[in-house]
C-alpha cells in the first residue's frame, strides 16, 4: 500500500500501539469498577 498508493500509517510503531492499546484497556477497566 505505501508504494503503490503512497499511503503512509499515522502509528507504525507496533510496540507502541500494543502499549497504547493496553494503556486504554486498563484506564477503562478502572473506570468500569462498580
Amino acid at each position: 500500500i505505501r508504494s503503490r498508493l503512497g499511503w503512509q500509517p499515522r502509528h507504525d510503531d507496533l510496540d507502541a500501539i500494543v502499549a497504547q492499546a493496553l494503556a486504554w484497556e486498563d484506564k477503562l477497566s478502572t473506570r468500569n469498577r462498580v
